[in-house]
């Protein structure tokens, strides 16, 4: 073997070792993206499933309760909680609607006695940051009938 052709088979040439790092720099500002997304992920998912059981719970409370109670509660905020160390405030709406064949709508204030009498509920939780006004991506709703 020639001289030329051992100093080639003896290693890498300073242009191959230079295209190398240049594909590893390439590649590793992704990598390190995808790696702190990675770990940043870890706490938002946790305050995304505080809130989500937070509005969960609050639900679920309400709904617990008996519908004549709800019903005496409509347009008004008896069951809104206000915010504490776990939770952003609570804000319930429950609202007397009626189904008019095709769609659901606000029951009239001078709905007949019959109409009264088939009203549903319509009640909603939301949570509200009531300093900066931010609302929770999970708002419940539900449709609730004697």
């Amino acid at each position: 073997m020639n001289a030329r052709a051992a100093r080639r088979a003896s290693g890498f040439a300073y242009l191959e070792v230079l295209i190398a790092a240049l594909i590893l720099a390439v590649c590793a500002a992704p990598a390190a993206d995808a790696i702190r997304n990675g770990l940043a992920a870890g706490p938002a998912g946790s305050a995304k499933a505080a809130e989500l059981r937070c509005a969960r719970n609050r639900m679920e409370a309400v709904l617990a309760e008996p519908f004549t109670k709800l019903l005496n509660a409509a347009g008004t905020d008896s069951y809104s909680l206000p915010a504490d160390a776990t939770c952003l405030a609570r804000v319930v709406t429950i609202r007397q609607m009626w189904f008019d064949g095709a769609s659901l709508a606000p029951l009239p204030a001078n709905a007949s006695a019959e109409r009264q009498d088939l009203a549903l509920l319509l009640v909603k939780v939301a949570l509200v940051d009531t300093s900066t006004g931010y609302t929770s991506d999970y708002t419940f709703s539900t449709v609730v009938s004697r």
